[in-house]
Parts: C-alpha cells; structure tokens; sequence
C-alpha cells in the first residue's frame, strides 16, 4: 500500500493541495496593509489544485471522487485556518473562554468551511468523470468555485474573503465589479487558473499545442478584451477636492464602563480621548478638508477630552 502511494505519485496530489493553500493565502492580508503586487498570486493560486484533481493520479486512482473530495478539502481547511487567524485571536482576548478553546474553535471553523473547497474538487472530477473531458471539467471551475462563494455568503453568512476581493488595488480588474459585483472578478480569477492548469496538463502533447486550442484563446482574447474596454469605457474618477475622515473611537467590548458617553451616545474610552482632541484640532485649522458628515459629531467629540 504504501510502496502504491509513492509509485503513483499519490504525495504530489496531497503537496500540490497545500501549496495552493499557500499561494492563495498571499494575494490577502495577514497582519497590516498588504502590498499590492502580492495580489498577482490570486491569478494562479488555484493551478496546483486544479492540476491534482484532473491528473492520472487522482483520475486513474480507485476512488477518484473521494479523493478529489479530500484533496480540496485539505486545502480549504488550510486556507481558512491561515487567512482566518484572526477567529481565534478575538475569541482569545474578547471572548472570555478557556485556554485551548479559541484554537479549538478556529480548527472547527476551518473544518466546517473547508467543506466548500472540498465540494469544489468534488464537482470538478465528477465533471471529468461523467463527459471524459478534462477541458470541460476546467471550464466548469469557474461557474462551480461563483456559486459556492455566493453559497458561502448566503447559506453560510461568511462572505469574507472571496477570491475576487484580492484585486481590489487592480483597478483595470474592479472595472468589472460594476456589473458583475465580487463574483464576476472571482469567475475571472478562476477561469485563468484554468487556463494555466490546461497548459500544464497538456502542454508536453504536441496535439494539444496552443494553435488547437480554439476555446481557450477565445476565453483569453475575450477577457483581455473586456479588461481593456472597460478600463477606457467608463469614466475616471476625478480629482479629489476634499479629503473625508471617518473616526472610530476605541470602544471597549468588555462588561466594564469606560469613562462617560458624550451626547451622541458612544462610549469613549480614556485611551481615545487624546486622538480625538487632536483630530477636532485638524478640523479646527482646516475644516474644508473633513467630510460634512462628520461636523456634527466633531463638538461632542472634542468635548470628550
């Protein structure tokens, strides 16, 4: 059994899951402001797991369905545990639970959510075994991966994350959002990986060479073309004439009080009273720049400190 493990390359399936989760935890941030050029790697994430559940080791296996299953589910239990962290972080300091249980709750969060990625590589090979095609499987990932986002956000309220969310600095991409929301740059994302797992997948077959390959070059032009349109089509945003400040005092979620509630209700804490104070003093030396929402909240806010 194990000597069959390693001769059919059975490992390279189960890597090539983690180093998607890898690649697709990049393209978000995990502690602070993330740099923009790591969202590229939303554009071929995927493509290690697209290439284990469509190669002859996953297919040609005794249960390629349970295995596509598991493979994508390792991945996305691995995802969720990296891009989420922060679940467990906030259960440790705010929800008064034991030691052990915050991390308890991460890994049955991530074991829950992961069932999305593993209902992905179930319907890619199942694809593949029910027309033979392996292209049509790869066209079928971009429709299946939408509808489980949007299953995720409205079955299972956890819309966080989405994959089209990582090219929120690309603003050629975000043109998209306009008609197609999140989901539309999400189908895109895919729908590259795809193209770049078919050329893995056949690229050493001289009969799939790239001039055979009508559907995908139609794919390709058509997204390059729309990227292109769109981000001459619809108008720029113009120059910014005022800056707007959104202030958000540092509220303690704790059952203790934290000094007293000015007029517009919040509660401040002792520790946000000098930024406040400093901020109304901006507005005070140039309150053209702050938004007129905001003005009247600034006199109760000031008085805070």
């Amino acid at each position: 059994m194990k000597h069959a493990f390693w001769k059919l390359g059975a490992w390279k399936l189960w890597a090539a899951a983690v180093l998607s989760a890898g690649l697709l935890e990049l393209p978000f941030p995990l502690a602070g402001p993330m740099p923009a050029w790591r969202s590229i790697f939303a554009w071929f994430g995927l493509v290690p797991l697209l290439w284990a559940l469509l190669s002859p080791s996953c297919m040609e296996s005794p249960r390629p369905l349970r295995r596509g299953f598991l493979i994508a589910y390792l991945c996305g239990v691995l995802w969720y545990m990296g891009n989420c962290y922060w679940v467990r972080d906030t259960m440790l300091h705010y929800g008064d639970m034991p030691l052990g249980a915050p991390t308890l709750l991460l890994v049955g969060y991530s074991l829950v959510l992961g069932l999305y990625f593993g209902f992905f590589g179930l319907g890619v090979v199942l694809v593949r075994r029910a027309t033979g095609s392996t292209r049509l499987a790869l066209a079928f990932a971009p429709i299946l991966w939408t509808a489980l986002e949007l299953a995720a956000a409205r079955v299972t309220s956890v819309p966080w994350d989405q994959l089209g969310y990582s090219q929120v600095d690309n603003q050629e991409v975000t043109q998209l959002a306009t008609w197609a929301g999140v989901y539309g740059i999400s189908f895109l994302l895919v729908a590259m990986n795809a193209l770049i797992a078919e050329d893995l997948l056949f690229g050493r077959d001289p009969a799939y060479a790239w001039v055979n390959r009508p559907y995908w070059r139609v794919l390709l032009a058509v997204t390059v073309g729309s990227i292109t349109v769109l981000s001459y089509a619809l108008p720029q945003n113009p120059a910014p004439t005022a800056t707007a400040v959104l202030i958000q005092p540092n509220l303690d979620v704790g059952p203790k009080p934290v000094g007293q509630a000015p007029a517009n209700g919040i509660a401040i804490s002792p520790s946000s009273n000098g930024w406040l104070a400093n901020n109304a003093n901006l507005y005070r030396r140039n309150p053209a720049n702050w938004s007129a929402a905001r003005r009247d909240h600034l006199p109760a806010l000031s008085h805070a400190s």
